[in-house]
């Protein structure tokens, strides 16, 4: 099985229309706070705007139509968004629904009231609650707020393909849908798509979407991501060190030393031979890294999996499959200073090995 990996990009696209116009109205003095504000944190106002926010969505839609037409339309199709770009990923396959996908999670939300099997979604769960009450208390029903809405004044291009897996990393989704007056029973991916939400413990941007589904969530703590393998130990190649007198003279030199101190152990005369044999050796030589041995840290580890375990059992319980995932933080997060951590926590998605061992082992479960 391969993996292509499409980037698809919309910054340059968007900066080209509106930079020259801000460049004009932008300050002299700061200048590298101005650019940061100008290509980075207007991203945001210029998505939730009307005509830039349309702009947006439709170069993303067109972008990705045509990489998958480009790579004879694979079958299986899956997406990762960082910050923005998750938001914009999760509103553009929010409103791929049609009518048969609706009317098949209309019948599923009917029929799980009544079904004993306990392999559900989230989503399935959340509409289990709601139609079991609304049928036996129906003066609870779920009612929108005054200021609610069903969906974004946007309006989104049709994929030509479907997306089972969306990795959203770092992306304030829930924060997107409360201030803009959203509900995720009427405005979320539709049922073949699985959500990841991924955020750092740290991030100032990382948001938790269970809680927004099923307030039951709200005491469930996020799953960590397990740890990644460790790496294979790799052969140290020590170079050839050229022959310029120094080794026949260090030969020399403890040759003279050992036969003028008639003191001198078994074990020295040990580690002499073993050192004048290997400065002599012309060929490399190959040294295996070794990871030092302790027992108490092993112990330390065993026992933190064992809780980790423990957790990911109970939070089965509520349900098996899961949509908000923590990363795991270092020891150097605990004492860095809280405005620095938050600053670098938000830019650890992509180096990080145990994201990519989730998104790995997520997709080769298929």
């Amino acid at each position: 099985m391969g993996f292509i990996h499409l980037y698809i990009e919309w910054h340059s696209i968007l900066h080209a229309l509106v930079d020259s116009k801000m460049d004009q109205a932008t300050l002299d003095n700061v200048p590298k706070v101005r650019l940061a504000t100008n290509q980075w944190l207007m991203d945001c106002m210029y998505y939730f705007s009307k005509p830039y926010g349309q702009f947006i969505i439709d170069a993303i839609c067109l972008q990705c139509n045509e990489a998958y037409h480009l790579h004879g339309a694979p079958k299986h199709v899956h997406m990762i968004g960082f910050s923005l770009g998750g938001v914009a990923a999760y509103d553009i396959l929010s409103m791929q629904w049609d009518n048969n996908m609706k009317s098949m999670d209309e019948s599923t939300m009917s029929t799980s009231t009544t079904s004993n099997n306990t392999h559900y979604d989230l989503n399935d769960l959340f509409a289990t609650t709601t139609t079991s009450s609304t049928t036996t208390t129906p003066q609870k029903q779920y009612h929108h707020e005054p200021c609610m809405c069903t969906t974004p004044n946007v309006c989104v291009p049709k994929l030509d393909f479907e997306v089972e897996h969306l990795f959203t990393c770092g992306s304030p989704i829930a924060a997107a849908l409360v201030f803009r007056g959203l509900d995720y029973m009427h405005y979320r991916p539709p049922s073949c798509t699985r959500i990841h939400n991924i955020f750092h413990p740290y991030d100032p941007l990382g948001y938790r979407l269970e809680p927004m589904i099923n307030p039951n969530f709200v005491g469930v703590s996020p799953v960590r991501l397990a740890r990644a393998p460790p790496r294979r130990r790799r052969l140290l190649i020590l170079p050839r060190i050229p022959d310029l007198g120094i080794k026949s003279f260090i030969t020399q030199y403890m040759m003279l030393n050992n036969n003028s101190n008639n003191t001198t152990g078994e074990g020295e005369e040990d580690t002499t031979a073993t050192t004048t044999t290997m400065m002599d050796n012309d060929h490399p030589v190959f040294v295996q890294e070794e990871e030092p041995k302790c027992e108490n840290h092993h112990h330390e580890q065993r026992s933190s999996e064992n809780i980790v375990i423990e957790e990911e059992q109970e939070s089965e319980e509520f349900f098996p499959r899961r949509i908000d995932y923590m990363l795991n933080e270092t020891v150097i997060d605990t004492y860095a200073s809280e405005w620095i951590i938050a600053l670098k926590s938000h830019f650890r998605y992509w180096a990080n090995r145990d994201l990519a061992f989730h998104i790995a082992k997520s997709l080769l479960e298929l």
